[in-house]
């Protein structure tokens, strides 16, 4: 490091032009880096949704989850699949290796799940990435006096569009209000006097209204697209489709005037009638499916078409062009084949002959091939879906936005434009938007604070370096490092694409501290030097003569933070943006010591070179401790020692937890109303909640959704005025739990950083009805657990439901099969959305429903009359066993195998001991053989966390004493060092038990910090004591003079950190993830290592000393 100074000293104006470009180029990466709240970092998890309207679980199970769970099982770096079937809709969720490449695994995952069939009434499949920051970044309700469907309309129509436009955001959602449909309802009667089928008439529609790109031709040295399409845009023209049947009345007439001449030829006529029949009946099956399969080749090229214009890559090309050839393959077939029919129809003549002979093939009349319209057949109206949730905004009708960002967009710059548009809005009389969630808003706090908490510990720092230092030009000189390294860092940060978050923030808190460190011993020691000194050269010697010990502190801070990559999990990802801050930091703070501060004290000290100092009452005060601790080792290590033990003994009374909960403001409370609840009853009950809510000042907002299912969800938001929300929370969870009605009503926090903090246990066996009990027994112990909320099983409710059971014999006589029955009965029971228009604008759903009379008991179902393809009418019940039969609420699957999870809301910030009273509970409890379980959610992060930073504080050890051995090129200095680590100890945990925080992960990086925070006090002490020893000191002289020479510099490194990490420790910023606890860490275990290393590393070293001479 010597030849930087030397260059510093000789190239002055190169040095202030690099520090010109520094601020620069800092402020100018600043302007640019983006706010967000957490590091958006890549979480090794996929997750999937299906809607399948009107399914029970077990049909979504079998037909949605099931089929992909086995598409996707087989994939690289996959660890877990869960899948979860529930009523309507489906979720699959994978769960990755954390050195899985995420890219590859999305493309493996979209390539394997195109290859999927699924039911034709089921949704597409939405594919999700899960990140840990949320992507809704604002959420907004609109209320107004007309209805939800006309809000709606207003939102869709008129906010909507000018939020879609927002540079950055993704997704502009609409929650409540019906949508407007096309319902087609069949009229049974008609499609068995037509003939028809309704799948000849889904079909038809299909058919109907497509656009199909066909290529591209050159005209007039122009290439022009070609698009072939046909749209359906009014109801009339939905009306007057046209329908290809059969017209056998003639057929008839001419057979039964056949058999009034001759009874004993009515077989030979009414076999003929059976030919001519089958010939037209295959023609129009035939014919259907061409329509059929013409409409999926071109949904199928309009999505290929998509896809390329998305740049999809071969994964997902060139599966779909397969397809496409194939279904064109078929439709060929079938051309063929209705023309060889259309032939034979075409060839058939009646044999002319007398009498008998001559009658018997005379049936001249063939079926005739009909048109008629889809009016003839069906009812054809606009409306609303049927009403399956209601949602209201402060007690009144509305709607519900949500807006979510785009991956890596500014969430503070999205939100505040798309504030600024709702805020222009013309609105309609009377009506109103209130925003209920925005994620700018604690962004910006956390940010702004953890701000404000590094310029108050910048101040604090400066104030400490003044008091001892007690000169201002020197003050000035160490507190350059300060800008400089912060300006460097975020220039790093920049290149490497981070952005400003409250992990970036506190690593810049943090730093602020230690950045002083290298300049306040390389200033202190000119200082120091130059007093009484004329020598020209003394600022460049006086920087030499602890660069050595400055280089190998700084490396040594810097390297505990490489074991912080063998924290596994998200949290350990979150952690990377704070250890790389700090790291940058530093590196440029030993640069900033070696170059920049030597340059500026020659320049500021030339004329005013400080009088040489007096030795004051507290050094001469610590030469007389040092000196009889020298004498009595014994005793000293004793204490120290004594010490140590009484503070692992107090770490018993300290609370553990994986992550601390901070305040939250934003609350939801889940009601569930016993099982079968109809949306008018759970509505009953949301309107009593509503009441509570209304009459509490502090709740700013509440938004209610209230489910067909019988559940409910309120989100409430407190007002930032209310000083104590967690007070106002647990009086509101009280009151909202004794309303009448649900069977229960759960209440949690959201938007916290740490986020709520769960209790898993998973429950396994290969008997399923055993798993199932001991899941029962588990969540029933679990209920009186202290400190849990909240208390669930994925299986202990079971849903009535009738079921269904096709007897395939009865049916195939009727002319029907199984699939054909479940067909028929979806269409009559929830209709099915066939296709998708252009209607008036808007894009529309055309629903095709079979007439159905009011069903209200089992009787009525099975007197659901079927149309099979023979044009029988046939009851229900005459095919089917129709039967009440309860089935689960939920079936979940891992690995492709059943399980069952027993959850719960840990609500004592003392989670570790809330884990460990559950496992006590649950090795009381007798399972049943074969079951056995295991802890997931905050127990098992908590757990791993912990054996985590174990390892990396191990290795931190290691790599430290390394890097010691090298610096000093022996053994017995490094290890006298280490001694100092644990005094550290004693001052940490005593910091944890005094403030009352619990032990989490942030605190053990603090302790990972203090792992190479703490060595360099002591590197400097035995860095100069070496030195003196070198130069002829005897050893008790050597560690005198160097704790009397170093102890100033020692604790104004050691009083600059602790003062500037106050802040964080007395006023964390609400938000924060990290600061209370890791604060409170390092600054007592500052506190004792720096008193006690002045004392025992002296001590430990010369007893080092003394077995190497023996």
């Amino acid at each position: 490091m010597n030849f930087l100074t030397r260059y510093s000293l000789r190239n002055p104006a190169v040095i202030f032009l690099a520090i010109v470009l520094i601020v620069a180029g800092g402020y100018y990466s600043v302007q640019q880096m983006k706010f967000e709240d957490m590091p958006d970092i890549e979480v090794p998890f996929i997750w999937m949704t299906v809607n399948y309207p009107g399914a029970t679980p077990a049909e979504v199970s079998k037909e949605i989850t099931e089929p992909l769970e086995k598409a996707l099982y087989g994939i690289q770096g996959l660890k877990n699949i869960t899948s979860y079937a529930n009523p309507s809709y489906g979720v699959v969720i994978l769960e990755f290796d954390y050195d899985a490449k995420m890219d590859k695994a999305w493309q493996e995952v979209s390539s394997a799940i195109a290859k999927v069939d699924l039911p034709q009434n089921a949704g597409k499949i939405e594919l999700h990435k899960a990140s840990v920051n949320s992507p809704d970044i604002l959420l907004f309700a609109v209320e107004g006096p007309g209805s939800a469907e006309e809000i709606a309309q207003y939102v869709n129509d008129k906010v909507k569009p000018k939020l879609s436009a927002i540079a950055g955001v993704e997704e502009v959602k609409v929650l409540g209000g019906r949508e407007r449909k096309i319902f087609i309802k069949l009229n049974q009667d008609k499609l068995k006097q037509y003939q028809l089928t309704p799948d000849t008439v889904i079909n038809t529609l299909k058919a109907a209204n497509f656009s199909i790109p066909a290529g591209e031709i050159t005209i007039k040295d122009k290439l022009l697209p070609v698009e072939v399409e046909k749209e359906i845009k009014s109801l009339d023209e939905i009306r007057n489709l046209r329908l290809i049947t059969v017209d056998s009345s003639k057929v008839l007439k001419e057979a039964f005037t056949e058999v009034g001449k001759s009874f004993n030829e009515v077989g030979l006529a009414i076999g003929k009638i059976g030919e001519g029949l089958t010939i037209t009946q295959t023609q129009i099956q035939l014919l259907s499916g061409i329509q059929a399969l013409e409409a999926q080749i071109a949904a199928d090229q309009e999505a290929l078409l998509n896809l390329t214009q998305e740049g999809a890559g071969p994964e997902l090309i060139i599966p779909l062009q397969q397809k496409i050839a194939a279904e064109k393959q078929k439709l060929g077939e079938l051309l063929q084949k209705l023309s060889q029919i259309n032939e034979e129809v075409l060839k058939s003549k009646p044999v002319s002959g007398n009498g008998s002979s001559s009658r018997q093939n005379s049936l001249s009349t063939k079926p005739e091939l009909k048109v008629i319209t889809l009016g003839d057949v069906a009812e054809v109206s606009e409306g609303y879906e049927t009403k399956t949730t209601v949602v209201r905004a402060n007690g009144h009708p509305g709607v519900v936005v949500a807006l979510s960002r785009q991956t890596g967009a500014n969430v503070v710059e999205v939100s505040d434009k798309a504030k600024e548009i709702i805020k222009n809005l013309k609105l309609p009389q009377g009506y109103r938007f209130t925003v209920l969630y925005d994620l700018a808003d604690p962004v910006k706090k956390s940010v702004y604070s953890m701000l404000r908490e590094a310029l108050v510990g910048a101040l604090f720092a400066v104030l400490v370096i003044f008091i001892f230092l007690r000169s201002f030009r020197a003050t000035v000189v160490a507190i350059t490092a300060i800008p400089l390294s912060i300006f460097a860092s975020f220039i790093i940060l920049k290149y490497l694409n981070y952005t400003i978050n409250i992990m970036t923030l506190a690593g810049m808190a943090v730093a602020v501290g230690r950045v002083v460190d290298d300049s306040i011993v390389v200033i202190e020691n000119i200082y120091r030097r130059l007093a009484g000194s004329n020598n020209e050269n003394v600022v460049e010697e006086a920087t030499g003569e602890v660069a050595n010990a400055i280089t190998s502190s700084t490396i040594t801070t810097i390297a505990v933070f490489g074991p912080l990559a063998m924290v596994s999990g998200v949290v350990g990802k979150i952690f990377v943006p704070f250890a790389v801050t700090i790291v940058v930091a530093l590196s440029f703070s030993l640069l900033v010591a070696v170059t920049v501060v030597p340059l500026t004290g020659k320049l500021l000290f030339r004329k005013n070179i400080p009088g040489e100092e007096k030795e004051g009452i507290i050094k001469r005060g610590y030469k007389r401790l040092l000196h009889w601790a020298l004498k009595h080792k014994v005793a000293v290590l004793m204490l120290a020692t004594l010490a140590l033990v009484g503070s692992v003994v107090t770490l018993g009374e300290i609370g553990t937890n994986f992550l601390p909960q901070d305040k939250a403001r934003i609350y939801q409370a889940k009601i569930a109303m016993p099982i079968g609840a109809s949306l008018e009853y759970t509505d009953k009950a949301v309107r009593e909640a509503e009441k509570i809510l209304a009459a509490e000042k502090g709740v700013r907002a509440f938004q209610a959704t209230i489910h067909k299912n019988g559940s409910a969800d309120v989100l409430v938001v407190i007002d930032n005025k209310v000083k104590d929300p967690n007070s106002l929370a647990d009086r509101i969870a009280k009151r909202l739990k004794k309303i009448s009605g649900p069977k229960d009503v759960s209440w949690q926090p959201l938007g916290t950083p740490g986020g709520n903090p769960m209790l898993q246990v998973v429950v396994n066996g290969d008997d399923f009805a055993r798993v199932k009990e001991g899941g029962m027994l588990i969540a029933e112990a679990l209920k009186s657990l202290p400190g849990l909320a909240n208390v669930s099983s994925n299986i202990e409710d079971v849903k009535p439901q009738i079921l269904v059971k096709v007897d395939e014999v009865k049916a195939s006589r009727k002319g029907l099969t199984p699939i054909m029955v479940a067909s028929s009965l979806r269409a009559i029971l929830t209709g099915e959305a066939v296709a998708r228009i252009d209607y008036q604008g808007k894009p529309t759903d055309l629903v095709v429903e079979l007439k159905g009379g009011s069903l209200s008991s089992i009787e009525d179902v099975k007197n659901i009359e079927l149309l099979g393809v023979t044009g029988e009418k046939v009851k229900l019940g005459e095919i089917a066993e129709v039967k009440n039969q309860p089935g689960p609420t939920s079936l979940q699957r891992r690995n492709l195998e059943p399980f069952v999870t027993v959850s719960g809301l840990i609500t004592d910030p003392n989670s570790g001991k809330v884990s460990e009273e559950a496992q006590k509970k649950i090795s009381a409890i007798k399972l049943p053989e074969g079951v056995t379980y295991r802890f997931e959610g905050n127990t098992q992060m908590m757990a791993e966390g912990f054996a985590d930073m174990k390892r990396a504080m191990l290795v931190a050890v290691g790599l430290v004493f390394t890097v010691m051995v090298g610096s000093f090129g022996n053994i017995k200095a490094p290890l006298s060092i280490l001694f100092s680590l644990p005094l550290a100890v004693i001052g940490a945990i005593l910091g944890l038990f005094i403030s009352g925080e619990e032990l989490g992960m942030p605190a053990l990086i603090g302790g990972l910090m203090l792992i190479g925070i703490v060595v360099t006090n002591a590197i400097v002490l035995v860095d100069r004591v070496e030195k003196q020893i070198a130069r002829g000191m005897t050893l008790d002289e050597a560690l005198i003079e160097a704790g009397a020479t170093r102890l100033r510099p020692i604790v104004m490194t050691a009083a600059t950190t602790i003062f500037a990490l106050l802040p964080m420790a007395l006023f964390p910023a609400e938000g924060a993830l990290i600061s209370r606890q890791m604060a409170v860490v390092v600054i007592g275990g500052l506190l004792t290592s720096t008193l006690l290393t002045l004392i025992v590393v002296p001590v430990v070293y010369r007893l080092f000393c003394s077995v190497t001479k023996s």
